[in-house]
C-alpha cells in the first residue's frame, strides 16, 4: 500500500501544493534548485525548462513525507493501480509469453521511477523483467530499497541511472537499444528538461506490439484553472523540480505517438494514456484508437 498518514485532513484543491509562507521563503533561498534563478514571469504556458535533478537528489530522502498528503488527497493509488494493471496487460505479445515455471513474461521498463511509488501496486508475478531507471541516483535507491524490501525473492530486477531523454538510443546509456513490451512512467514529463524526446525515447524502446503507459499531470481544460497553475509554476518548480503546467496532450501529438487510450480528470489536469508506435501494424482487437478532438 501507498505510505498514507491516516492522521492528515486532506486539505482544500486550491492550495495545488503551494505550501505555506515559511516553506515559500526557504525555497527563495534554495541553492540546489536549477530553478531558483527564473524570473517568475518566465514561467507560463512554455515555462522554461532546466535539469531538475539536484532537486531530487536533495529531497529524496524527504520525498515520500513530502508528497503522501497531496497524492492522498488527489486518490492517486487509484491511477497508480491503473497503471499497474496495464504493466501486464497493455502488451499485445508479452502478455501471451508464458514462462517455464508458469510467469508471465512482459518484459517492462519504469522511467523516471522515483522513490518507487508504484512498486506497492505492481504484480510481479505476471512480469518477466522489470528495469527501473530515474535520472536522480539518490531517488532510485530508495525506489531498490523499496522493492527489494517488498520482493526479496524476485531476481528480474535492475536499476539504472539515466535521465529519460537518453534511456535509449544515447552512447551512455547502458540500455542502449534495449527493447520492452510496456513502458510506463508516473507524473515524470514534467520534470524532463525535454519532455517530447524522452516520450520519443521511450516510444523508440518499444518491442513489436509494445505500448507505453503514462500517468501525467498538465494544464486543466479550464482557463481559471490555468491561471493558477501559471501563476504558481515557479513555486511549484522550485519545491518539486517539476513544470505542472504543461500541455500534455500537445507533447503526446509532437512525438507522432498513436494514442489507443486517453482520458483526463481532476479538472483536466490528470491525463492517462495508453500509446503505441506509429509504425506498429501489431493490433490487439480489444483496443480502440482514441483521435484527439
Amino acid at each position: 500500500m501507498l505510505l498514507i498518514q491516516p492522521d492528515i485532513a486532506p486539505k482544500p484543491i486550491l492550495t495545488l501544493g503551494f505550501g505555506d509562507s515559511e516553506t515559500l521563503n526557504a525555497l527563495d533561498k534554495d541553492e540546489s534548485s536549477p530553478y531558483r534563478l527564473l524570473e517568475e514571469r518566465e514561467f507560463g504556458s512554455n515555462c522554461t525548462a532546466a535539469d531538475s535533478t539536484p532537486v531530487y537528489d536533495e529531497g529524496a530522502a524527504s520525498y515520500d513525507r513530502n508528497i503522501n498528503r497531496e497524492e492522498y488527497f488527489m486518490a492517486m493509488s487509484f491511477w497508480r493501480k491503473w497503471v499497474a494493471n496495464q504493466v501486464v496487460t497493455a502488451s499485445v505479445l508479452g502478455k501471451q509469453n508464458i514462462s517455464a515455471d508458469g510467469r508471465r513474461l512482459p518484459d517492462v521498463l519504469e522511467v523516471s521511477a522515483g522513490t518507487g511509488r508504484n512498486i506497492p501496486f505492481l504484480d510481479v508475478a505476471k512480469i518477466g523483467t522489470i528495469t527501473f531507471t530515474d535520472a536522480s541516483s539518490a531517488m532510485l535507491d530508495i525506489c531498490r530499497e523499496k522493492f527489494q524490501k517488498r520482493f526479496p525473492k524476485y531476481k528480474y530486477a535492475r536499476f539504472s541511472t539515466i535521465p529519460a531523454e537518453f534511456v535509449h538510443t544515447s552512447e551512455i546509456s547502458p540500455l542502449k537499444n534495449k527493447k520492452y513490451d510496456v513502458v510506463y512512467e508516473t507524473f515524470g514529463l514534467c520534470s524532463h528538461a525535454d519532455p517530447i524526446k524522452a516520450l520519443q525515447e521511450m516510444l523508440g524502446a518499444l518491442k513489436p506490439g509494445g505500448r507505453v503507459v503514462l500517468v501525467e499531470h498538465g494544464r486543466s481544460k479550464y482557463k481559471w484553472l490555468n491561471k493558477i497553475l501559471d501563476n504558481g509554476a515557479i513555486i511549484r518548480a522550485r519545491k518539486w523540480g517539476c513544470r505542472w503546467n504543461l500541455d500534455i496532450d500537445e507533447i503526446v501529438r509532437q512525438t507522432g505517438a498513436e494514442v489507443l487510450y486517453h482520458d483526463r480528470s481532476h479538472l483536466g489536469t490528470t491525463y492517462s494514456f495508453v500509446l503505441k508506435r506509429p509504425d506498429d501494424n501489431i493490433v490487439d482487437a480489444t483496443e480502440k484508437k482514441y483521435r484527439f478532438f
